[in-house]
């Protein structure tokens, strides 16, 4: 069999049926297809969320981006779904890197926290405070960038200052760095707490430039940007501060989107 394969999927949904998918050209159970007879390969599941699973795996992924045309637009819309629109606040300059190159990791870049440096393997993502991240991350007067992605959530851990907090507020031993990057790792399902009661996720890995929505800019020397900038820099990043001051940090997310310099839309 050739190294270079033409795939095809078919989905057949019927009631009180399992679910199945016609594959050319890649493992499963070999039968003959019914239209001209083609020789194929089926994968049967007993739930939509099966087959949704199995297109994350190496091989579904490839039968589906060779495939991805002939697809059933009910089921694209079930894998859309899986995706989260989150924000990441940086420099204007890292922003424009990211629009050409992907927003990377910072591999072996200094982390911006000292005491408890991040994840070299992370790119660290929010829904309440982008801006804060732009402000704290950025050299004096340097413009700032927050930047729209659509990640997907399979790739989403809890943030590990989530768990160093979760072990201070029941008074636990204080845990070194690099055991609560390692608690991260081994804890993966938090991710969805860490989003709601910190209000920051981190993303494992590159985050493609197709994966980019929009980005736009602030500066200090744009008066309509420093009560902004002024408002977003004050908040300690802490659960209780979710809690309390959450919705406010969430309302000047949505202020930022309409006064911030939009440099770059992807739909556009």
């Amino acid at each position: 069999m050739s190294d270079k394969i033409s795939f095809s999927i078919k989905w057949t949904i019927l009631p009180r049926r399992p679910w199945r998918i016609v594959i050319n050209g890649t493992g499963g159970k070999l039968l003959r297809e019914p239209e001209g007879n083609r020789k194929g390969y089926a994968f049967t599941f007993h739930t939509s969320q099966d087959a949704l699973r199995f297109l994350k795996t190496s091989k579904g992924r490839r039968a589906a981006h060779a495939a991805l045309e002939s697809l059933n637009s009910s089921i694209l819309k079930g894998v859309e779904s899986e995706r989260i629109i989150l924000y990441h606040g940086t420099s204007k300059t890292k922003a424009i890197a990211a629009i050409k190159f992907g927003l990377r990791p910072r591999r072996d870049d200094v982390s911006n926290w000292k005491e408890y440096p991040s994840n070299d393997d992370m790119v660290y993502l929010t829904d309440t405070y982008p801006l804060f991240f732009a402000i704290a991350t950025t050299k004096e007067y340097e413009e700032m960038a927050v930047m729209e992605v659509s990640v997907d959530m399979d790739n989403l851990y809890p943030d590990e200052d989530f768990i160093h907090q979760v072990y201070e507020m029941q008074e636990l031993p204080k845990l070194k760095p690099l055991e609560a990057i390692r608690l991260q790792m081994c804890n993966k399902e938090l991710w969805k707490m860490s989003l709601e009661k910190l209000g920051n996720v981190a993303h494992q890995g590159r985050i493609s430039v197709e994966s980019i929505i929009r980005v736009w800019t602030f500066a200090w020397g744009n008066k309509e940007h420093l009560r902004l900038l002024y408002e977003a820099c004050d908040p300690i990043i802490s659960i209780l501060n979710k809690q309390f001051c959450g919705e406010k940090y969430k309302e000047l997310l949505e202020i930022c989107k309409k006064m911030g310099i939009l440099i770059y839309d992807r739909d556009k």
